[in-house]
């Protein structure tokens, strides 16, 4: 019998950014049911006693009541089952494959693991029990355990098919941070599809371009998974880092656009976009969608942080104030935001307010040079000459001359 583990799937997990975990098992849960249960067989196999063939059968309803749970996402039950059904027949290996699969999605690894190493034994040159296996091993992030078993898988390539294995090594190979490396097997993966590639393998290998730098390169498999699965909005928030990346504040904006319409409770997206009408220099929509960013997510301090900035670039100092007065409520030791409101204090001419923060500013930060430069003029401001000149040569030591 040809093993489950035969074709790969691979799944993700969606949290803000997208992560893509290498799943290499048959998801034709039915097929595989149907098979283990047949009445043909291609060779006839040799009669055993009554009480062994009572024995298997109960095994055989143990394991089909096991791949109903599995299909209903019931792992815990399907493992009683699976467990039933090797205690009466521990030859049963599609038994341990299921048990792994369900082990696995309940991220018990080692367990998963076990189960996996005992379906090896029984088929040692299966391409696709060392990728199972190698699923296993990414899982618990133990990455160059899950290459050398991709390796093993490729190698034995069983199936005349290691597009999936060279994906899953490509990721794994992201993870490690060998980035060259993972450009080859995610291009061999695409290769082997015969340039067709799945959406996942022209994102990974997107995501390894830009980490080199090579913008172009990344942007144009972002496109083309885009291409293959229009609806991830993953993909347009990562196209649209690139673009920032590049200038191309435009685009950009159309990428976030698209990532919001695709999932509008998105506060990040609405604060990587108002950070782009920033750039742009359009603070009225840049504080539109810091607000949104915050309506979505009250204590998001970069979405306060950033809007405030912006209040302060249009000198609305008051609204400035506001924004770095919430931050300090959500996280009172944010020093950016004691010294943003320094700042807004010392612009809207408050000396001793401002001489209040940036004296805190100090004191969580002792070598915050500009701190002690703006401590210097505020000090000068209200005509208090010795503490001004004691900040202010200060700040030139720390290397900040204003």
């Amino acid at each position: 019998m040809k093993s489950i583990f035969k074709k790969f799937l691979v799944a993700s997990v969606a949290a803000g950014s997208l992560i893509f975990i290498p799943q290499l098992y048959n998801s034709d849960t039915v097929q595989a049911a149907n098979r283990r249960t047949s009445n043909t067989t291609e060779t006839e196999t040799p009669k055993r006693s009554t009480n062994f063939q009572a024995k298997r059968l109960s095994a055989e309803e143990e394991y089909k009541k096991g791949v109903k749970f599995y299909q209903k996402i019931q792992y815990e039950d399907a493992i009683i089952c699976f467990s039933n059904a090797i205690q009466k027949d521990p030859s049963m290996v599609e038994a341990y494959e299921y048990r792994a699969r369900s082990y696995e999605k309940l991220q018990q690894y080692n367990a998963a693991l076990a189960d996996c190493n005992k379906v090896i034994e029984f088929k040692p040159n299966d391409s696709a029990c060392y990728s199972a296996r190698g699923n296993i091993y990414f899982g618990m992030k133990n990455y160059d355990a899950a290459v050398a078993d991709y390796t093993k898988a490729i190698k034995l390539n069983t199936y005349n098919n290691c597009t999936g294995y060279y994906h899953a090594r490509g990721v794994a190979y992201y993870y490690l941070k060998q980035y060259n490396a993972a450009i080859a097997d995610l291009s061999e993966s695409i290769k082997r599809n015969n340039a067709a590639g799945g959406c996942q393998t022209y994102y990974y290998r997107a995501k390894t371009y830009e980490i080199l730098k090579q913008y172009d390169a990344a942007i144009a498999d972002y496109t083309k998974a885009i291409e293959r699965d229009p609806d991830q909005s993953t993909y347009y928030y990562d196209r649209g880092l690139v673009y920032v990346m590049v200038n191309n504040y435009d685009a950009a904006i159309a990428d976030y656009t698209k990532n919001i319409e695709l999932r509008p409770n998105s506060y990040n997206t609405y604060c990587n976009r108002g950070n782009v009408y920033t750039m742009k220099k359009q603070y009225d929509e840049a504080i539109a969608d810091y607000s949104k960013a915050i309506e979505l997510n009250p204590k998001f301090i970069e979405a306060y942080y950033n809007r405030a900035t912006v209040y302060s670039m249009m000198k609305n100092y008051y609204a400035a104030i506001l924004d770095y007065s919430e931050i300090m409520i959500i996280d009172y030791k944010y020093v950016s935001a004691h010294y943003g409101r320094g700042m807004a204090y010392y612009n809207s001419q408050q000396y001793d307010k401002a001489i209040s923060d940036f004296t805190r500013v100090v004191e969580f930060k002792p070598d915050y040079a500009s701190a002690y430069y703006y401590l210097g003029k505020c000090y000068q401001a209200v005509n208090k000459t010795e503490k001004a000149n004691k900040n202010f040569a200060k700040a030139r030591e720390l290397g900040y001359n204003g």
